[in-house]
This record gives structure tokens, C-alpha cells and sequence, in this order.
């Protein structure tokens, strides 16, 4: 069923996909989906979580790893760029589907306050190892960081970037650049 929905919602999108559509492609009964899931938003709580516990997983050990703050958010944005390639147009449906869906939206908020709090954690340890500049604003370079990706996968949501690994490479190349430039 899970499958079927995600079929669904790739070629005909969240709002054209119906419960009813979801059933009839699983080849189960309407009340049967109600056993699995409680809503359409439901299967994408499901992907939603799944990519959540993938995207800990790859960059929670790093804050372990004796690795600069540059090399960190490397790691952790080539992380996060497999996971977004290895599922493709369901996390197309999932980016393009935050507004329609509050529980969707309120799982995503979750999320991005658990990733700022680890790049503010990245950043904080590169300034106290004197990799960045000591005047580093955090929460603006969080920001930025995070503003980064977030065009990143916008552009690559809506077919607009192919390579979403470069592209926020060469952000994070320019990013650097400013926050490793010590001022006189």
C-alpha cells in the first residue's frame, strides 16, 4: 500500500492522489488503508520519517569525528544529498507537498530545529578551534548554511538543478570563503 501510494502521488501528485485512489492502486479496501495508515498525510509522515532517522543517523557521528567544521558540513550535505537523489521524486512530492499538509509541516519543523542546533554545534567548535573567525554571527552563519540547502533542494524539487551536490558545494566553497576571512 505504501508503494502504491507513492506511485500514486509521483505521477498524479499529493492533491490528485485520494485515499480511494491509493486502495484501488493496492488492491485493498478503503477500510483496509485505515488499518495502516490514519490519513494520506500519513504516508508521507511515514517517508518523512524514514529520510528524518537517515539524516541523524549520517550527521549526529559526526560531531564525534575530530573534523573541522568545513569538513563536517561537507560530510554532512553529501549525506544528505544521497539520501535526497536515492529517493528522488518522492522527496520532489514531499518538498512540493510542506504547505498542503499541516502534520507534514509540523514533522519538518521538528526536524530543521534538530539540524540548526548540530550546525550551530559545527560552527560554535569550528570558532573555538580558530578554524572561523572569532566575530562569526552563529546564528546568521546558521542561517545562511541552512538557507543554502534549502534553495538547493527547492531547485532540485522543482527540477530546476540536476546536481544538488555540486551546487551546494560550490555554496559551501563561497560560504567559507567569508567566514574563515579574518577581518584586521
Amino acid at each position: 500500500m505504501y508503494e502504491a501510494a507513492w506511485s500514486l502521488m509521483v505521477r498524479q501528485g499529493y492533491a490528485g492522489t485520494t485515499v480511494d485512489d491509493i486502495a484501488d492502486a493496492a488492491d485493498v479496501s478503503r477500510a483496509t488503508f485505515f488499518n495502516y495508515f490514519d490519513s494520506k498525510d500519513a504516508v508521507l509522515l511515514e517517508l518523512h520519517g524514514r529520510l528524518q532517522a537517515n539524516v541523524v543517523a549520517a550527521t549526529e557521528p559526526l560531531l564525534e569525528q575530530a573534523l573541522g567544521a568545513r569538513e563536517r558540513f561537507e560530510r554532512h550535505f553529501r549525506s544528505l544529498t544521497e539520501i535526497v537523489l536515492a529517493q528522488g521524486d518522492r522527496v520532489r512530492v514531499l518538498v512540493r507537498t510542506l504547505n498542503l499538509s499541516p502534520p507534514l509541516r509540523q514533522a519538518e519543523q521538528e526536524v530543521v530545529a534538530r539540524i540548526l542546533d548540530l550546525y550551530t554545534r559545527f560552527l560554535q567548535e569550528g570558532v573555538e578551534r580558530c578554524e572561523l573567525r572569532h566575530d562569526l554571527d552563529i546564528s546568521v552563519a546558521v542561517q545562511l548554511v541552512a538557507g543554502a540547502w534549502t534553495i538547493t533542494l527547492l531547485s532540485f524539487a522543482y527540477d530546476l538543478d540536476s546536481d544538488p551536490l555540486d551546487t551546494m558545494m560550490k555554496k559551501l566553497e563561497l560560504i567559507f570563503d567569508g567566514f574563515t576571512s579574518f577581518r584586521r
